[in-house]
């Protein structure tokens, strides 16, 4: 096999593989090394991209929207005073800023994204085949239980305020709730074992490709 940039990044490829199949055996300084690397790439990734993307275009960006790049540009520089102690007040500013932005993007996605279509979801219509018709039935019965299970008097901190009937749709509620991080964690193992085969399968075919041409 002749010395080439397939035969480098295969090898390359190959000891990061094992150095992070290590960690099965035990945490070791062979798989924090590979950490350490895939963080610093994934960093500098982010960073080129960030100025090549976003600051690069917006400081050549049209007079129209100069002003924004100018607001940008202060509120950086007041977010960088965060790393000397005179200066920390001044850069609450900006932090402030992201930290209200962050919420009002996250619960405008939540509302829009996720409560409405869930909502629209649990309306369903009684025309239509008897598959569907169960289908729409188990959605409305499902949701209306998952919120009733998180709900204050459903919890068993208040028994007073608790009912037999509610109780029971709480109950039915946490069975759902189960059921759902049932299948996501399951659906997070198959990805993890898939992945895990490809990379054996990786390494058997370099090592495979690696002997047929020494």
């Amino acid at each position: 096999m002749n010395l080439s940039v397939d035969l480098i990044g295969g090898v390359v490829g190959f000891a990061l593989t094992l150095m992070v199949l290590s960690y099965l055996i035990a945490d070791n300084p062979l798989y924090r090394i590979a950490l350490h690397l895939f963080v610093g790439m994934v960093a500098g990734f982010v960073v080129v991209t960030v100025t090549l993307d976003v600051f690069v275009p917006q400081l050549m960006a049209s007079s129209g929207s100069g002003w924004i790049t100018v607001v940008g540009l202060v509120l950086a520089a007041l977010l960088t005073l965060k790393m000397f102690s005179g200066g920390s007040n001044l850069g609450r500013l900006p932090l402030a800023y992201l930290v209200g932005l962050g919420a009002a993007v996250a619960v405008g996605g939540a509302i829009t994204g996720t409560l409405l279509p869930q909502t629209r979801a649990t309306w369903f219509a009684l025309g239509g085949d008897l598959s569907q018709l169960i289908s729409n039935i188990l959605i409305f019965v499902g949701t209306a239980c998952t919120l009733l299970a998180f709900h204050y008097g459903a919890r068993a901190g208040a028994p007073a305020q608790q009912s037999a009937p509610l109780r029971a749709l709480a109950l039915a509620g946490q069975f759902f709730i189960s059921i759902t991080f049932g299948v996501i964690y399951a659906g997070a193992l198959a990805g993890g074992v898939s992945y895990l085969a490809e990379r054996i399968s990786f390494l058997w075919e370099f090592l495979t490709r690696l002997l047929a041409g020494a």
